[in-house]
């Protein structure tokens, strides 16, 4: 896979992740934070993608 089709791909991918953290959390969700290969740009086709939820209050895991 060429270094465009994986930043393309990786684009998709974080689009839905942020559409659907926004769908969960709503006004709640203060930012998503990727960090990692993929935030450092050197993720290999096996990199898993790190990402930190900031929501603007606390929660408890039991919502």
């Amino acid at each position: 896979m060429s270094s465009q089709n994986m930043n393309d791909r990786m684009k998709t991918i974080l689009t839905k992740i942020d559409r659907g953290l926004v769908k969960i959390y709503g006004e709640r969700l203060d930012k998503i934070i990727l960090y990692g290969f993929q935030a450092r740009g050197d993720a290999r086709l096996d990199s898993d993608i790190d990402i930190l939820i900031v929501l603007k209050q606390s929660f408890s895991y039991s919502q």
